[in-house]
């Protein structure tokens, strides 16, 4: 079965990989993972090491979106077999993910419909960039003269609206990732009715404001889940 790397995107905390490390599964620590996928198109979490392993022979080191650039990742601390390359059967991957991601148009397009506009973001999915969507949902590649247009689409919208740049957009999914993982641990139901009311904000007006940003920083640090002390989250 050939694979090849799709992404490189948030996961829940400690999912497991696909692969197997001489016969041991193991988990994928980060909470960012390399999503893959098969001849089939099925996807599949993996570790950096393992999908480095298993796309040597088709797209390792082809750019690829990366959808997690709107958090910083704070390290987690290496233990013993947990070098992402190294032998032996381990617990878990603490690999770092790829250097050369991001072709800028294919993100910039599957991080509004594939990404924003399923969470629900108003205006994710714009008429001017559904053909180019289209395009490369056929070809899995773009020509020249669509990713200028791309580029031209979010350096203008972006001057005009400042919500529609990369970057924005970017701090937009994590945040509203985040917010939709806090909501699935046991919070109180005050913390509960903040997280909600900001998962609709956000969505509306593609930002949080600084007290709103406050308040979600201290949700996060008092949750168990180990993915949220992972994340540093900046202001809007």
């Amino acid at each position: 079965m050939l694979y090849f790397i799709d992404r490189i995107d948030f996961v829940g905390d400690a999912p497991e990989c696909h692969f197997q490390d001489k016969g041991v599964r193991h988990s994928v620590r980060k909470g960012i993972a390399h999503i893959v996928r098969d001849e089939n198109g099925q996807e599949f979490v993996a570790g950096p090491s393992c999908a480095r392993r298993h796309t040597k022979d088709t797209n390792w080191g082809e750019r690829v979106p990366d959808f997690t650039k709107g958090a910083l990742m704070v390290p987690v601390e290496a233990h013993p077999g947990g070098g992402g390359g190294a032998a032996g059967p381990r617990a878990d991957d603490d690999g770092e993910p790829l250097e050369n991601v991001d072709d800028f148009a294919v993100a910039y397009l599957r991080l509004r419909f594939e990404k924003l506009a399923k969470m629900g973001f108003v205006g994710a999915a714009h008429a001017k960039l559904e053909p180019r969507y289209q395009e490369w949902l056929q070809h899995k590649t773009l020509s020249e003269s669509a990713r200028t247009h791309i580029k031209n689409i979010e350096k203008m919208e972006g001057q005009q609206y400042d919500t529609f740049r990369m970057a924005r957009l970017q701090k937009c999914y994590a945040v509203a990732f985040l917010i939709q993982a806090a909501l699935k641990n046991p919070i109180k139901d005050y913390d509960r009715k903040y997280l909600d009311s900001y998962n609709t904000w956000i969505k509306k007006n593609y930002m949080l404001t600084v007290p709103q940003m406050d308040t979600l920083r201290k949700i996060f640090a008092n949750l168990k889940d180990p993915l949220f002390s992972r994340v540093q989250l900046t202001n809007f």
